[in-house]
């Protein structure tokens, strides 16, 4: 079982590995931009958004996709990633998008929410008071500051990530992990079933080891 479930764990991991790129990018820029112009049409319209993205389930974002965008001669479509970069574009960007749309909208709160707080705390003032213009205040000060709780609440929702991982993989027929757990299902297959699990809790574990270290980096204080 190993071919199968190494080249399974492949796909989902290149799914899971673009969705974070598109929650951390996601998740910053709406956060950013809702604590920088607070309780304007902007932010409001923003969180607006992000309540009902993360209102929504992956698989039932994944099945209005294939309904909406996966037209006959679309330019998406479904199936396993592979085959060049052009064929990996096509097949990968609707499913990350369905994995990392609700994801972005919890997490986006959390960073507009500390970054609310770190502009009013006194080295953000410090920093105006000497000159520093508002875009350098906001994005080397606050963002740096605001980022700890979002590593941390990442590292802990990352077992959700792979979950909904495997509800994305299976809506749009990429042929990962949730191919094969479905299957080792039907065939009452425990070897299998097994064999999964364990790398999942593996990749999960080695996740909140590098989020530790990536906590040390944003804050040395952590390191003691």
């Amino acid at each position: 079982i190993g071919p199968a479930v190494w080249a399974a764990a492949a796909v989902t991991a290149q799914l899971v590995a673009t969705s974070l790129v598109l929650v951390v990018v996601g998740s910053i820029g709406v956060g950013v931009v809702g604590a920088r112009w607070p309780r304007t049409p902007v932010d409001v319209g923003l969180r607006l958004l992000a309540y009902a993205a993360w209102s929504m389930p992956a698989f039932l974002v994944g099945v209005l996709f294939l309904r909406w965008l996966l037209l006959p001669h679309g330019w998406f479509f479904g199936g396993r990633p592979g085959g060049g970069v052009v064929h990996w574009v096509r097949t990968m960007t609707l499913p990350a998008i369905t994995l990392s749309l609700g994801f972005v909208g919890v997490y986006s709160r959390y960073i507009r929410s500390a970054m609310l707080v770190s502009l009013r705390q006194p080295y953000a003032v410090v920093a105006r008071a000497k000159g520093l213009p508002e875009r350098r205040v906001v994005l080397r000060h606050a963002l740096r500051n605001s980022l700890i709780p979002f590593v941390s609440a990442l590292s802990l929702e990352f077992a959700a990530i792979v979950g909904a991982s495997i509800a994305t993989d299976y809506v749009f027929g990429m042929g990962g992990l949730a191919s094969l757990f479905i299957g080792s299902l039907r065939q009452a297959d425990p070897f299998a079933m097994t064999a999964i699990l364990v790398l999942i809790g593996g990749t999960v574990a080695v996740f909140m080891f590098l989020t530790d270290l990536a906590l040390g980096s944003l804050d040395p204080r952590l390191r003691r």
